[in-house]
């Protein structure tokens, strides 16, 4: 397979952005041959632009035109192109357009195969109100499996082993990190080929002759040999690859050989990672406003129990509240009352109860017969079977002494992995005391 990576020069009083666009257009066409594929960087449309209005009014001038003459350039030279560009989309009707920072891959007739909007943005994405994609993307390209990263989303090893594990061959990268460390950039390169065992194609800007940062356009193989790097040069640069080469290796030493991801996949422990993959946007993120199910569907189940909470999400809730008391052995028990005498065929404070003593009683009962049988829940119950699919507001009822009912919270929540998703709600004294023991 033959690849071309353009590496143009960042935008600077000589070079200004208008014709950095044209730098990449006038590669691509002075190209004597078709190639099997080239990779533009990012931002190919608008490189350069940090402010917004600049940036929101070059794209308006540029960016239309700029996609067709691509789509027209990769049918004329019989090329499939992968081009980076802040696209704008339309939000609704009435409502303002989106911007997206979108790789489109381009086919040889011109047509979009298809596209992948950049997951994880920069501090400077956000400001400009970018909106992030939600999901990987991986592709058929005559013969070859294709997946997609951008820029910031190289520093991200876990959304690295989200790619690997949809086995692409070839890995398209256009990238700015104009800050960054060159070297730090081809250890980056390297070591993420190895880890999803294919390909990397890293296209991004020339800083400088004798730049320090970005740069390093790159051809990385599974094995983590750079095939091509550009350094701090300016064109198109061209390799040869062969998509379907894996990393063979024994999987012990005097054991028989396979590939180096068969390998990992084989032998990962996933109940020491991260336990929980959530779906989930962090809370301050997620749209307003949204149903909260308080208590669960306490309307129709029994409140603060097991069943409540998976009929809300059953539902399509986004978002459950939830009581918490500390028992007499410290356990995290979800009941609003004090007391276990509404909500159960027992009687006592739940500070003053054992959580044995507690999960005997009937929770269910006092609802309806058809309830009959149905027990308490612990907050540890609720983050086993429900975390990462729900916002959770906690509502701490008392803090316990030196605040341990904040402190057991906190560390069930941290070891969950759903810190963000995760908000405390209580009286003054319960939420002094979460201040400064979960600030965060």
């Amino acid at each position: 397979m033959k690849i071309g990576i353009i590496q143009p020069p960042y935008p600077d009083h000589d070079m200004p952005p208008e014709k950095v666009v044209s730098f990449i257009l006038e590669a691509i066409d002075r190209l004597a041959t078709p190639l099997d594929l080239i990779l533009l960087p990012e931002y190919a449309n608008c490189p350069g632009r940090s402010d917004y209005d600049e940036l929101v009014a070059f794209v308006a001038r540029v960016s239309d035109g700029f996609i067709s003459k691509i789509k027209t350039l990769a049918r004329k030279k019989q090329t499939n192109i992968a081009v980076n560009a802040l696209l704008a989309q339309s939000a609704g009707f009435g409502q303002l357009a989106e911007f997206r920072n979108t790789t489109l891959l381009i086919g040889r007739d011109g047509y979009e195969i298809t596209r992948y909007e950049k997951t994880h943005l920069s501090a400077t994405e956000k400001a400009w109100g970018v909106k992030p994609g939600n999901q990987p993307v991986c592709c058929r390209l005559e013969g070859s499996k294709v997946a997609f990263a951008t820029c910031f989303e190289i520093y991200f090893a876990e959304y690295f082993e989200r790619l690997a594990a949809m086995k692409p061959d070839i890995l398209l990268f256009p990238s700015y990190q104009r800050s960054e460390d060159s070297e730090i950039i081809r250890l980056q390169t390297r070591m993420r080929a190895l880890d999803i065992e294919a390909f990397i194609l890293r296209a991004s800007y020339r800083m400088g002759p004798d730049a320090t940062t970005g740069g390093c356009s790159m051809v990385v193989d599974p094995m983590g040999s750079v095939l091509l790097d550009a350094g701090q040069a300016c064109g198109l640069f061209i390799c040869d690859i062969s998509p379907d080469l894996k990393r063979i290796r024994p999987a012990a030493h005097g054991l028989p050989e396979d590939t180096s991801r068969s390998i990992v996949e084989k032998n990962r422990r996933p109940e020491l990672y991260r336990p929980t993959v959530s779906a989930l946007c962090a809370q301050n993120i997620g749209d307003y406003p949204r149903v909260i199910a308080h208590r669960g569907w306490s309307g129709s189940c029994p409140e603060n129990t097991l069943p409540a909470f998976g009929a809300a999400l059953a539902l399509g809730v986004r978002e459950i509240e939830l009581d918490v008391w500390g028992s007499r052995d410290r356990e995290l028990v979800v009941c609003h009352d004090p007391s276990i005498d509404r909500t159960s065929d027992r009687q006592g404070f739940i500070q003053d109860l054992t959580w044995s003593e507690i999960k005997a009683a009937d929770a269910g009962r006092w609802f309806h017969d058809d309830w009959s049988g149905v027990a308490f829940c612990r907050l540890d119950d609720i983050l086993s079977r429900f975390a990462g699919q729900t916002i959770m507001n906690i509502h701490i009822k008392a803090a316990g002494d030196d605040g341990w009912v904040i402190e057991r919270v906190r560390d069930l929540v941290e070891a969950a992995g759903i810190k963000e998703q995760v908000y405390l709600a209580g009286e003054a004294d319960v939420l002094a005391w979460a201040i400064k023991l979960a600030p965060d």
